[in-house]
């Protein structure tokens, strides 16, 4: 039986299916069709995972960036309120790019002091 793909209301959130382990918060990328995976520092991220995966084929909701609000995400290092904010490594956010062409994401809310730190961040990425 195939699995049902979709917006699940209207709040922005869509379910995939994860294609390796995601941990919640990640930054994601759509890595097939109906599937995603942790976002990396190249990644064209699409969203944010609202619950995690610890194995390839669970079902996860994404928050998509283009629903209206703040997304939430966890940093890789120190994060300034106002700073833009950049998909790094395992689905993370930073505040400088990775590569010279790497377009920011979003605009970090509140401030992180280290990484792992959790943030919230206006998205800026027209989907």
């Amino acid at each position: 039986m195939a699995t049902k793909f979709g917006w699940t209301d209207s709040t922005g959130k869509i379910t995939l299916v994860a294609s390796g382990a995601v941990v919640q918060y990640d930054q994601v990328i759509i890595s097939g069709q109906g599937t995603c995976a942790a976002a990396g520092a190249a990644g064209n991220a699409i969203g944010v995972a609202l619950t995690a995966a610890t194995a390839t084929g669970v079902a996860i909701d994404i928050l998509s960036y283009n629903h209206g609000g703040t997304c939430p995400a966890v940093t890789a290092a120190s994060v300034t309120a106002g700073a833009k904010v950049y998909a790094a490594a395992s689905g993370t956010v930073k505040a400088s790019a990775t590569a010279a062409s790497a377009t920011p994401i979003g605009v970090c809310v509140n401030g992180a002091t280290a990484a792992g730190d959790r943030i919230e961040f206006i998205p800026l990425v027209p989907i």
